[in-house]
């Protein structure tokens, strides 16, 4: 940076034009090649992507104000408490996501409810994401067959699949 480098800290939109442009200065400073700049719109296309796939998600913001995307998990209260909602919005949140590996489609759906209900009475959008649960192990009772309390290496060993989830 004493250089007048890149320190490279905050370049996630635009990673190889930071790198063109510090390797195109160092070259410079050594005098072993002429100076080369990514063109400025090699260098902003990671913004226009960002903006444009942000649009597309949460939709445009209104004009003249930035937007930024605040989503909010909605814990399990959130079906049954439709003031909570309200204050959701109004605190600036702009998207929900219900985690479905808890509660169930009932509470998932008066999540919904009460979410747009919220947009009613608030005048405000949120977009809704909902999580869905991944596979998860889950072990019933173990046999190990006739006259053995416990496994030992080399066990084998059935399992039996649980029921009544």
């Amino acid at each position: 940076m004493t250089y007048g480098l890149s320190s490279l800290g905050r370049l996630e939109g635009r990673v190889l034009a930071n790198l063109d442009a510090v390797i195109g200065a160092l070259a410079a400073i050594c005098g072993t090649m002429p100076v080369h700049h990514p063109r400025p719109r090699a260098f902003f296309r990671g913004e226009r992507l960002l903006r444009a796939n942000t649009d597309e998600l949460f939709g445009p913001a209104a004009v003249g104000l930035s937007r930024p995307a605040i989503l909010v998990t909605l814990p399990s209260e959130a079906a049954s408490k439709a003031d909570f909602m309200i204050a959701l919005l109004r605190n600036g949140a702009n998207a929900v996501r219900i985690n479905c590996a808890h509660d169930d489609p009932q509470s998932w759906a008066a999540m919904i409810r009460n979410l747009r209900a919220a947009e009613a009475a608030t005048g405000q959008r949120a977009t809704v994401l909902a999580d869905l649960a991944g596979p998860k192990v889950r072990i019933g009772r173990i046999s190990v067959g006739p006259n053995r309390a416990r496994l030992t290496a080399g066990d084998e060993f059935l399992l039996e699949a649980v029921r009544d989830l």
